[in-house]
């Protein structure tokens, strides 16, 4: 199911992001 592999991609990416932000500053920012 593709929808189901985008969503978890996605989480992903929100994760990932996640990461980022906790290792910069952009916190602050946003």
């Amino acid at each position: 199911m593709p929808s189901a592999n985008a969503m978890r991609r996605t989480e992903i990416l929100m994760f990932n992001g996640m990461d980022e932000l906790d290792d910069g500053d952009v916190l602050t920012s946003g």
